[in-house]
């Protein structure tokens, strides 16, 4: 049951009101006195036909007003139902659709058909709750057996369609189970696989894949400086051979001129100094021309001797490069191969971390299908509801104590009274302090709205200033119980709200008397 949309006119300070009812959790804001909490007595008037406040019907009528009509639509299992209850001027009436078609029948029939949905006991001891309500524990011994066996067991009187329910239930987990199961056996056969080719990694479980990645690094930081310093030469080469080439052009214009000057005759002008030419003047500018001619072949000797040098450096460091380049793709290989391993042991490490959840799981399966499966044959035996208790007990205190871990190490326990235990401290529920019984409560209401929620796919929950009087750290721990609810939508009524992580916000506000939505 999933709450759609509310429609009300002349109930107590609304005149008119058309309020979408969002999911997620939803705070209620305004003054005191606006008409927050009326919001939610139109719900309870609209699915039972009273007040929540037990307000005679001449109350919620606005003042001067002789009608009253409260229209609720809200989705269940499938079908949108719509409720129009009121009263026109001294005549009741009500009004059903499922999914447009309208019901016929008088009122009491039509009562009939919601409360097969909600009842009014449900809906005041389960879904909509106040700090002035009656608790779970305000509930006679009594009383709170019979709400915690009808929670589980709606049908419990019919016990025959009960034990088909509960055979139902346990064959839906036993799916489950069995599903699961499945699961584990598929993960064990991919290990299987995974543990034999881990077989060929065996040979290499000593290498790290850090220490492989740190030796990559330096063989490409050698292979780098390496590579500057051929680079560097290269460059001394290149300036060496550009020398050579001008080098030997000089000799070559030096033994040209020598060859000149030995052919020349006397009584001719020197074509150096333009100076006569004799015996000694020749001989002199042969001498010189010789003298260069001896210091250009020394400079070329030492340039072949230096580029010769250069040459053999570099062909050591090309050697050097290509054995680092062997080195590193040899280190490649063997980083891509523990990459592969090691991605390989943590897939199994993960799969090992699944199968284990799963068998929990599968354990905590087990427990459920054997508690149906005692609750399925307990009704063919005597003290049925003192009997279903003490099977039901454990599962019901499970679900409270999902929510009360929350809040710290908190179990709580049934020894004909209920009693809580905070870090091992036992207390009984009647000397809690008002903050923890709170949080007792609150715990009870969450676990309760989420069996409803799975028996009688009730999907809404009221709490109504419920949690203000909370401390901080416990309302932090609130929020995260809430978020961690099966339940769709929880209208939580508060002054609180920036410390509501909540979803959407209704602020009511009292404008000249009349309630509206801001």
């Amino acid at each position: 049951m999933r709450l759609l949309e509310l429609k009300a006119s002349n109930f107590t300070s609304y005149r008119d009101l058309s309020l979408p009812l969002g999911s997620g959790v939803v705070v209620v804001v305004g003054d005191n006195g606006s008409g927050k909490s009326s919001l939610f007595d139109m719900i309870y008037f609209a699915l039972t036909g009273h007040s929540l406040r037990k307000l005679p019907l001449s109350e919620i009528i606005r003042k001067d007003q002789d009608r009253i009509s409260v229209k609720l639509s809200f989705e269940h299992n499938g079908k949108i139902y719509t409720i129009n209850r009121g009263r026109k001027k001294s005549r009741s009436f009500l009004d059903i659709s499922i999914d447009n078609e309208e019901i016929k029948g008088d009122i009491k029939e039509k009562q009939e058909i919601i409360n097969e949905i909600i009842d009014e006991e449900l809906l005041n001891l389960a879904v909509i709750h106040s700090g002035k309500s009656r608790t779970f524990f305000d509930l006679s011994d009594r009383e709170q057996k019979d709400l915690v066996v009808r929670l589980f067991s709606p049908d419990f009187i019919d016990i025959s369609k009960f034990s088909r329910i509960a055979e139902q239930k346990k064959k839906e987990l036993i799916r489950e189970r069995d599903r699961k199961d499945g699961t584990i056996q598929y993960l064990k056969k991919e290990m299987e696989e995974m543990n034999k080719s881990m077989e060929l990694y065996k040979d290499y479980s000593d290498y790290s894949l850090k220490e492989l990645l740190d030796i990559e690094k330096e063989i490409d930081h050698t292979i780098d400086e390496l590579t500057k310093s051929k680079n560097k030469k290269t460059e001394e080469f290149r300036k060496i051979e550009n020398s050579l080439f001008t080098l030997k052009g000089e000799i070559r214009q030096i033994s040209n001129e020598l060859n000149k000057f030995k052919k020349l005759s006397k009584n001719k002008l020197c074509p150096i100094c333009g100076a006569p030419l004799d015996k000694k003047h020749i001989d002199k500018e042969v001498a010189k021309l010789n003298k260069r001619l001896e210091d250009k072949n020394i400079q070329l000797k030492t340039l072949k001797k230096d580029r010769n040098r250069l040459e053999d450096e570099i062909d050591k460091i090309d050697s050097v490069i290509e054995e680092n380049n062997e080195n590193l793709s040899i280190t490649k290989k063997l980083i891509d191969i523990v990459q592969k391993r090691d991605a390989t042991e943590r897939e199994i490490k993960n799969k090992n971390g699944e199968i284990r959840r799963l068998e929990k799981e599968i354990k905590g399966l087990n427990r459920d299908i054997e508690i149906y499966d005692t609750i399925r044959s307990f009704f063919s035996s005597d003290g049925l509801i003192n009997g279903l208790f003490k099977k039901i007990l454990p599962l019901f205190i499970s679900k409270v104590e999902k929510f009360l871990s929350i809040f710290g190490n908190i179990n709580l326990y049934y020894e004909n009274n209920w009693i809580v235990s905070f870090d091992n401290n036992r207390l009984h529920v009647k000397s809690l302090s008002t903050g923890q019984r709170r949080i007792i409560e609150l715990c009870v209401i969450l676990a309760i709205n989420e069996i409803l929620k799975d028996t009688k796919n009730i999907d809404f929950l009221i709490l109504d200033e419920l949690i203000d009087p909370l401390d901080d750290n416990n309302i932090t721990n609130v929020n995260n119980a809430i978020r961690m609810s099966k339940v769709d939508t929880v209208f939580i009524v508060t002054h609180r709200a920036d410390d509501i992580d909540y979803d959407d916000k209704i602020e009511v506000v009292l404008v000249q008397g009349e309630s509206e939505i801001k």
